[in-house]
């Protein structure tokens, strides 16, 4: 009960009793002595709400919510994007201005159109450390496509694919030991060149425990395990066709080669990232992307590149139209 309170309850007491005192009594003695002990507690009590009052600790403060990146989109107009140069047809920069360019930059800048927002692209960042960007809040979004990869679902929210994308196995021009043969593969004289800690070395020793893993650091080029490939160093990889094809274009006198298979080792959604806990940003950008596959732009995004770095595989339409 607060103080206060107290008080005005004691002073009604301290009247009650007071003009009760005023009535006859065979102990009129007594009344002097009743009524300055009744004076006494209440002065004593005044002084106590008084001190509780101004002395009491004063009220827990609440600590300010942390802006969230979706409410940060929402106040300044812009998604800061990171990215990485994923290689071409991703992400193709400018050699001479450094402006970016490419099939992901493409898409992410119509999701800004669409959704009214301006798409800033701000920091690079590598595939090992992007979602430490993301969680800590310095980015909105990872706007350079990902493989939708059980390994990251702990990590990232991942958006809506925006194409697919089989991976391989790839070797030197000439070397046909494993045609359709892919089996022949997990073998410790077999050796592949990978990249630590991503989807692809997953990959590699879940499908090939048996071989011998030629590692890369994270910080090693997107094209090092190529090189190693083609320079001895291991006899496979296991990669995408779109930079395979763009390297191939680049070196036609030392070409790898896909391992004939009847499948591909495996097929990724290819997909937008935001922090582990942006669900609200990660359901916008998938509306503007459930549009713009509808009304066809990312169709003719990716029909752009086709030709130069190889078919896209695209995603499956959500409807199915109604009979004439």
């Amino acid at each position: 009960m607060a103080p206060w309170i107290e008080f005005l309850i004691l002073t009604k007491k301290f009247q009650t009793v007071l003009f009760a005192s005023k009535a006859p009594s065979h102990r009129a003695k007594d009344t002097p002595m009743k009524l300055s002990h009744i004076i006494l507690v209440i002065a004593l009590s005044a002084a106590t709400a008084f001190g509780v009052t101004k002395y009491a600790a004063p009220a827990a403060t609440t600590t300010p919510t942390k802006e969230t990146a979706f409410e940060r989109v929402i106040r300044t107009g812009t998604i800061r994007c990171a990215y990485a140069l994923a290689g071409k047809p991703r992400f193709i920069p400018d050699p001479n201005t450094g402006k970016l360019a490419g099939s992901d930059v493409e898409i992410m800048e119509e999701i800004g159109r669409v959704l009214n927002l301006k798409i800033e692209w701000v920091e690079e960042a590598n595939y090992g450390a992007f979602f430490e960007k993301l969680n800590s809040g310095k980015q909105d979004v990872f706007c350079s496509t990902i493989w939708a990869s059980p390994a990251r679902a702990h990590k990232i929210l991942l958006s809506a694919p925006i194409r697919f994308t089989p991976v391989y196995a790839y070797v030197r021009a000439g070397d046909t030991r494993f045609d359709n043969n892919l089996e022949g593969m997990n073998a410790e004289g077999v050796s592949f060149s990978v990249m630590e800690n991503t989807t692809l070395d997953s990959v590699v020793r879940t499908t090939f425990p048996k071989a011998t893993h030629h590692t890369l650091p994270l910080s090693a080029a997107p094209t090092d395990p190529i090189m190693d490939v083609i320079a001895g160093k291991s006899d496979a990889l296991v990669f995408d066709e779109s930079n395979v094809n763009a390297y191939n274009q680049k070196n036609p006198d030392k070409q790898l080669r896909r391992v004939p298979s009847v499948n591909p080792l495996r097929i990724y959604g290819e997909a937008y990232s935001v922090a582990v806990d942006e669900w609200k940003l990660r359901e916008m950008i998938n509306t503007a992307i459930s549009e713009l596959q509808n009304d066809g732009t990312i169709n003719r995004i990716l029909s752009k590149y086709e030709q130069e770095y190889g078919k896209v595989w695209r995603t499956q339409g959500p409807y199915i139209p109604a009979k004439e």
